[in-house]
């Protein structure tokens, strides 16, 4: 009896030393040779694991994870020119709405201004002195000045308070309820002209794009031109309106 319990007690020990060893061996790196040098263990299983003296392991992940930086960068500067294009595009087209809405308002306030009184337009533009010329002085110099703000505007050299421009350019015609140019009638200056006259603008501004969106087929130009032009008129008929309260400027009748 006391043999088997000893023969049972010293197979328990060879179990647990067999136990702690290979428990030992599996926490240990493998020690086997690599065939390839790439310093990953051969032992099934363990296929990341570090070897002493070998060069550093870069594992899958790693590989992946590099291999997805590499590919974002290629695309990325595969895009940028696209993105800048269409960023700079989004940038024209807003300037080119804001200088569409500015010339269009510069030749409403030339109109308006020009239409304010039928006498306005008496005597000859070519007389310094005379209504006409003056009153087209005057439109042509609030339609410089409403103007003054937008892309590409020029004016001469030593223009004072933009009396002048060149960019917009400025046109004006006295015309009737169809349409057709009476700029030469003298009726025009008569404030009980039925239909009145009405006065029209037109000013022709050239725009600048930042970057030409055209290319050339066949001596076809297909996209956007590197100018663009924008035209804007506008219409006002002489009014001849009464003031309430100011004073009146007809001759007073002589006293009998």
């Amino acid at each position: 009896m006391r043999q088997r319990r000893c023969a049972l007690r010293n197979s328990a020990e060879r179990t647990g030393k067999a136990t702690r060893k290979v428990a030992l061996l599996r926490s240990r790196p493998s020690q086997r040779p690599d065939p390839y040098g790439t310093g990953r263990s051969t032992r099934p299983g363990v296929t990341d694991r570090w070897i002493p003296g070998r060069r550093t392991l870069i594992t899958n992940n790693q590989h992946q994870r590099r291999r997805s930086a590499g590919q974002s960068l290629a695309e990325f500067a595969l895009i940028l020119p696209l993105m800048f294009v269409i960023f700079v595009a989004v940038i024209d087209l807003a300037r080119v709405y804001t200088t569409i809405l500015s010339v269009e308002s510069a030749a409403r306030e030339a109109a308006d201004w020009g239409s304010w009184q039928s006498s306005n337009w008496i005597g000859d533009e070519s007389d310094p002195l005379s209504n006409r010329a003056k009153t087209v002085a005057g439109m042509v110099e609030h339609a410089c000045t409403a103007a003054s703000n937008t892309p590409d505007y020029e004016e001469p050299p030593g223009t004072v308070d933009h009396e002048t421009c060149t960019n917009p350019s400025f046109e004006y015609a006295l015309v009737d309820d169809l349409g057709v140019d009476v700029t030469n009638d003298p009726t025009c200056a008569d404030a009980g002209r039925e239909p009145p006259c009405r006065v029209k603008v037109t000013l022709t501004h050239a725009f600048d794009l930042m970057i030409p969106l055209s290319i050339s087929v066949r001596d076809v130009e297909i996209g956007f031109p590197s100018q663009l032009t924008v035209v804007r008129d506008s219409v006002f008929a002489m009014s001849d309106l009464e003031i309430p309260g100011a004073p009146s400027t007809a001759t007073p009748a002589p006293t009998p």
